[in-house]
């Protein structure tokens, strides 16, 4: 039987980096739909739909933290 000892085993423990290119379309993507999201809050009625207009400010500043979050780390 052959002796593993002095082989390297691949580590699960490194830390994953991601390329450049991933980092800006994943980000680009995740800014995108944070603009759209945006965008459409501008198209509702504060009047007939305040709760749906609040609901897609806090899904679109999520998501734009989420692709600042993603392009910086």
């Amino acid at each position: 039987m052959a002796d593993r000892s002095n082989q390297e085993m691949p580590s699960r423990d490194r830390e994953f980096e991601d390329c450049l290119p991933c980092k800006l379309v994943g980000s680009g993507a995740l800014l995108g739909l944070a603009g759209y999201s945006l965008y459409q809050r501008s198209q509702l009625s504060a009047r007939l739909y305040p709760t749906r207009r609040l609901g897609l400010m806090v899904f679109g500043i999520g998501l734009a933290g989420a692709g600042v979050y993603r392009l910086l780390m």
